[in-house]
C-alpha cells in the first residue's frame, strides 16, 4: 500500500471518529457541571420568574462557555429530538432572557446565570424548550454560533429542560390504551407494551401500574409502577416485563393510569387470557 493510498485511509479513519464525537457531544461533558438540568416555570399569563442556572469548571484552565436554546420533541419511546429554535408550538424559546450568553468561569469555580421566563398576557398552556450549555473555543463565540447553526458541534454541551407551567389553567386528561405482547425468541420473557396519549394542555405525571388477576381465585397482583412525565398531545409506549415469579394460572391483565389526585384513574385490559405455565 502505497502513502498515498495510506493516507487517504487514515484520513476516513479520523473523519469516523470525528462522526462519533459529534454524535456523543450532547451526552458528555467531562470538564463541567450544570445544576439543575430541569427548570420548572410556574407562571400565568403575564407573569414573568428568574431562576438561577450555575455552571462549575472542573478543568485545570479557564473556560469559555455559551447558552443556546432550541426546541425539543419527544418521541413514543420517551426520546428527545431536538428541533430548530421557536419551531414547535408549544416552543417558549422567545419567552426566555438568560442574563448572559456568554461567559468565562475560571478553573474550580461555579457561576451563577439568572434566567428569566416571561409568559404573554394571553398564553395559558403548558410550553419546553431546551437549553444548551456549551464549551467554546478562547475568543472564538462568533465561530461557535455559527457552527451550532449548521448543526456540527465539536464541543462539549449540557442540555437543560425548561418547562412552563400554568399555575390556575391547563386541562389534565390522559389515557390508555392498546395493550400489546411480545415473547422474547426463546420464549423466556414476556413483554407488554401500553400506550398513554396526553389529551389535555397541561403537563401529566402519569404512574402506569399492570395487574394480574388470577381468574379462579379473584387473586390480584400488582406489578410495580412505572412512572413517566408526558407532554400535552404527545403519546408514549410504556413496556413492561412479565415477572416469572407468577404462579401458574390463568390470568386477566389490566394496565391502570394514575395522573392526578384530582382524576379519574384510566384502564385498559389485555384482550387475552393470560395462561401461565410452570
Amino acid at each position: 500500500m502505497n502513502f498515498f493510498q495510506n493516507f487517504s485511509l487514515m484520513k476516513k479513519q479520523i473523519i469516523t471518529l470525528l462522526i462519533i464525537f459529534i454524535g456523543h457531544s450532547t451526552i458528555f461533558a467531562q470538564d463541567f457541571e450544570v445544576a439543575p438540568v430541569k427548570m420548572i416555570f410556574n407562571i400565568n399569563a403575564g407573569e414573568s420568574d428568574t431562576k438561577v442556572l450555575t455552571v462549575r469548571n472542573h478543568s485545570s484552565a479557564p473556560t469559555k462557555f455559551s447558552l443556546l436554546l432550541a426546541d425539543f420533541i419527544v418521541d413514543n419511546q420517551g426520546k428527545s429530538q431536538e428541533m430548530r429554535r421557536n419551531s414547535t408550538k408549544n416552543s417558549c424559546t422567545e419567552w426566555l432572557q438568560p442574563e448572559q450568553a456568554v461567559f468565562d468561569v475560571n478553573p474550580g469555580e461555579a457561576i451563577d446565570i439568572k434566567i428569566k421566563m416571561t409568559a404573554p398576557a394571553d398564553d395559558y398552556v403548558a410550553r419546553w424548550a431546551m437549553l444548551y450549555v456549551q464549551t467554546l473555543p478562547p475568543d472564538n463565540a462568533f465561530a461557535a454560533d455559527k457552527s451550532m447553526k449548521t448543526g456540527i458541534v465539536l464541543t462539549g454541551r449540557i442540555a437543560v429542560q425548561i418547562f412552563r407551567i400554568a399555575g390556575t389553567s391547563g386541562v389534565l386528561k390522559a389515557s390508555v390504551a392498546n395493550i400489546t405482547e411480545k415473547i422474547s425468541s426463546d420464549q423466556s420473557q414476556r413483554k407488554f407494551t401500553a400506550e398513554l396519549q396526553n389529551t389535555g394542555t397541561a403537563i401529566a405525571s402519569c404512574k402506569v401500574t399492570f395487574v394480574a388477576s388470577n381468574l379462579e381465585t379473584a387473586e390480584e397482583i400488582n406489578f410495580d409502577p412505572i412512572n413517566v412525565e408526558l407532554l400535552p398531545g404527545a403519546s408514549r409506549n410504556i413496556e413492561f416485563t412479565l415477572p416469572n415469579t407468577l404462579p401458574a394460572g390463568e390470568y386477566s391483565l389490566i394496565a391502570l393510569l394514575d395522573y392526578g389526585s384530582k382524576t379519574t384513574i384510566e384502564g385498559a385490559r389485555f384482550n387475552k387470557k393470560l395462561i401461565i405455565q410452570k
